[in-house]
C-alpha cells in the first residue's frame, strides 16, 4: 500500500476494542459485540492490517476499509477508520466486510 504514518502512541488492543464499543453502543450491545468480532475476523483488531484485493483495490485498518472510500493515510487512524466503518455501517449493515464473523 502506502507509507503510513504511525499513531503515537501506538493503540492498545483494549484501545481498539473500547473505541468500537463507543462508537456502536448507539445500536445495542448485539451490534456493537458483532462489529468487534467482525472487525477482529477482518484485522486482528490492527491499526495497521493491510491487504490487496485481486481487483486491485486495497483494504486498510482495523476495519478494512476499501481504497474505493479514499480515506488515504487516515485509514491508520484507527478511530477514523472505525467513524468510517460506523458510517458504513449505518447505510449498509454488515454487507461490506466478509470476515467470517461478519455475516
Amino acid at each position: 500500500m502506502t507509507n503510513m504514518p504511525s499513531p503515537t502512541p501506538t493503540p492498545k488492543r483494549s484501545e481498539v476494542i473500547a473505541y468500537i464499543a463507543k462508537t456502536f453502543e448507539p445500536e445495542g450491545p448485539q451490534v456493537m459485540v458483532k462489529a468487534i468480532e467482525c472487525f477482529y475476523s477482518e484485522s486482528g483488531l490492527r491499526w495497521n492490517a493491510q491487504n490487496t484485493n485481486t481487483n486491485g483495490t486495497h483494504d486498510g485498518g482495523v476495519a478494512q476499509i476499501n481504497s474505493v472510500h479514499k480515506m488515504g493515510v487516515e485509514v491508520f487512524d484507527y478511530k477514523a477508520n472505525i467513524d468510517k466503518a460506523y458510517a458504513m455501517y449505518k447505510r449498509q449493515g454488515f454487507r461490506p466486510w466478509y470476515g467470517k464473523l461478519c455475516n
